[in-house]
């Protein structure tokens, strides 16, 4: 190659890095998460002013055995705006390191926004996950994934965790994740997020008018039952108009049990009773087992689909019974305890009923129930079919209805076995403890329809032998003058025949 034409290859060369010296100047690092430690989430985030590929770099740590393959760390990327993940390391490509560790790659192209990153270092499969070695679970490890997982590798590995994010932008801290958050959240009709262990919200909303509302709800739950759920009763009908539950909601990333969803709900105008329950574990800041990819909105949030018709919806405080209408308590009821109560009702009347008890296996052992006094016919009843999860434990049930009795004397019961009561719980109580056991209110008409029942002796009775106690022995004569039809009523304990 001649002097000349080597020059001219070289000033080339010089022209060709001129133009891209600036570019890579430009790129800089926007996110970097690093050295985590077990269970842990750290989050970070970034700002592009326009369109571009961003480069993603990520470190995490996979299992392989004959049964499984897990990825036991992830990574995810959040648009702000949307909630909705553009990036996800278990989907990225990898290459293979050392010690179970692989290194994930991605150049995916974002348009101009904000966007969170999160890193969570959970050793997990489905909804379990390993604390510490040597509790119960970490026992069965060994039997499970072919003796091949060992928690102090997992806590070593989990120094050389990392993510890095370079691009054109800004880098943005946690608390400007959490600013833009309250931003967001200023703009709804309904946030209750970022709730915690053990939480029981409630809010009473009135629609002016008529409007279709975006529900973002984010929990816990499976088959078997929710857990940290939400829902919406029309307070007029106790119709239950909207509800967040496994069958209606899909995966929220993470573990198996984090659920999601998002759904348009349109409602007529007219007031409503918000709800929103957590459990006694894995909630925000808590988590027992990944979290999902949208941790800082766990909980519900509610916005107008229009938001020029925020102005037509009202929050407020909301009590499930109101005092001044309640008609007859028999509540926070202890362990094998029996309690009745009588009430006439002067005309037809429509009563609210409020039951709450335990259930399990479609049995009830806490339960409660109305009799017709004159004729012993049992009115109404809290059964297993016919109620709803209360909270807290799964054998948690209740009732919240309208019914509609004639004119005449009832009489109202109420009973539980030996184990979890009222402040003698065995698992985690109802969002509701105070009301264990049954209240009867008034929901339209006059109190003075409703009477306390003053029973009466029937003189069509020849002999009665009732509320026998245990290991008592009774008995009674009664004699006719002629022969006569006669009715028996009886209750009593059978088995097995």
């Amino acid at each position: 190659m001649t002097i000349r034409r080597q020059l001219k290859r070289a000033i080339l060369v010089v022209i060709s890095l001129s133009f891209a010296l600036p570019a890579l100047a430009q790129e800089s690092v926007l996110v970097e998460i690093e050295r985590l430690r077990p269970n842990e989430v750290v989050a970070a985030g970034f700002e592009l002013g326009k369109k571009q590929r961003v480069s993603i770099t990520a470190v995490g740590m996979r299992h392989r055995s004959r049964r499984s393959d897990l990825k036991l760390s992830s990574a995810w990327i959040l648009d702000a705006k949307t909630r909705e993940v553009v990036w996800d390391l278990r989907d990225a490509d990898s290459e293979t390191g050392s010690e179970h560790l692989r290194e994930y790659t991605g150049n995916p192209s974002l348009p101009a926004g904000r966007y969170e990153v999160y890193y969570a270092s959970f050793p997990w499969n489905g909804d379990r996950s390993w604390d510490r070695p040597g509790d119960l679970f970490g026992k069965a490890l060994d039997e499970l994934f072919d003796r091949g997982f060992d928690y102090r590798d997992y806590r070593r590995a989990a120094k050389r965790f990392r993510i890095v994010v370079r691009g054109e932008g800004r880098p943005l801290e946690e608390a400007d994740l959490r600013d833009y958050h309250a931003q967001l959240k200023k703009n709804t009709i309904v946030s209750l997020t970022g709730l915690e262990d053990n939480r029981f919200e409630r809010l009473g909303l009135t629609l002016d008018r008529a409007m279709d509302l975006d529900i973002y709800a984010v929990g816990e739950m499976n088959k078997n039952g929710n857990y940290d759920y939400s829902w919406i009763v029309s307070t007029s009908t106790r119709e239950t108009v909207w509800k967040f539950d496994y069958r209606h909601s899909e995966a929220a990333g993470g573990a198996s049990k984090n659920r999601m969803s998002r759904e348009k709900v349109s409602l007529p105008a007219g007031s409503y009773a918000v709800f929103c329950a957590t459990d006694d574990s894995h909630n925000f800041d808590d988590w027992n087992a990944a979290p999902p990819y949208d941790p800082y909105f766990w909980g519900l949030t509610i916005r107008a689909a229009d938001p020029g018709m925020a102005k037509y919806a009202k929050m407020g405080v909301y009590k499930e019974l109101e005092d001044k209408n309640v008609l007859l308590e028999l509540t926070q009821l202890r362990d094998e305890e029996f309690r009745s109560e009588g009430f006439t009702l002067k005309k037809p009347m429509e009563l609210r009923v409020y039951a709450i008890g335990e259930g399990v296996g479609g049995d009830m052992a806490d339960y409660s129930w109305i009799v017709d006094a004159d004729t012993r016919e049992t009115v109404w009843a809290l059964s297993y079919r016919g109620s709803d999860h209360a909270g807290g434990a799964s054998k948690n049930r209740m009732v919240n209805e309208v019914i509609k009795l004639d004119k005449g004397n009832y009489l109202v019961y109420a009973m539980t076995d030996g184990s979890h009561s009222y402040r003698h719980w065995n698992s985690s109580p109802p969002h509701d403890p105070d009301h264990w056991g049954l209240t009867i209110s008034l929901t339209e008409g006059s109190k003075a329809d409703f009477t306390a029942y003053e029973e009466k002796e029937d003189k069509s009775v020849i002999a009665q032998i009732v509320r026998i106690g245990n290991n008592e022995y009774e008995r009674k004569q009664f004699k006719i003058s002629k022969k006569s039809t006669v009715r028996v009523y009886a209750i009593g304990e059978g088995n097995r025949g």
